[in-house]
């Protein structure tokens, strides 16, 4: 027998204990709830939409005119 299949045939009782541990315990919860994620998705749409409505703006600001080509002249802020 080589030194590798006597290590492995010695400690097989230690490799059935550490599996019979393994599904002895409970399952991990998940992460976050379902409802937590939802919301966090329509957090990051809501930011995003946000970002791009204030770049828009930015733009509109410096160049004066709005995507379409007509001039403004004067954005509120």
């Amino acid at each position: 027998m080589s030194v590798q299949a006597e290590l492995t045939h010695k400690h097989t009782g230690l490799k059935d204990l550490f599996y019979a541990l393994v599904r002895g315990r409970a399952p991990l919860p998940e992460t976050v709830p379902e409802s937590a994620r939802a919301r966090a998705d329509k957090q990051q749409q809501n930011l995003t939409r946000i970002r791009a409505e204030r770049d828009d703006r930015a733009m509109l600001r410096t160049c004066g005119s709005t995507p379409e080509g007509t001039r403004r002249a004067y954005l509120p802020e």
